[in-house]
């Protein structure tokens, strides 16, 4: 899926607290936001399973329909 990127990287580090809460948040929403346009031209019944799960905090579903993912 090509995930990486230089804005990823910079989430992925925080010097305090407050900001593993504040990178921790948009890396997850920037994650979602990317799986779920990949999903929306392959798979649109598995997009619907997905934005279930993480809408409904529902993340080992999320996590496992990632796994699941072909690259």
């Amino acid at each position: 899926m090509g995930i990486a990127s230089a804005a990823l990287d910079q989430l992925a580090f925080a010097s305090s607290t407050w900001e593993k809460y504040d990178h921790g948040y948009w890396l997850k929403e920037k994650l979602f936001r990317m799986v779920d346009r990949s999903l929306a031209s392959r798979e649109p019944k598995l997009r619907r399973q997905f934005q279930r799960a993480y809408f409904t905090g529902d993340m080992p579903g999320a996590a496992k329909i990632i796994g699941a993912l072909q690259p």
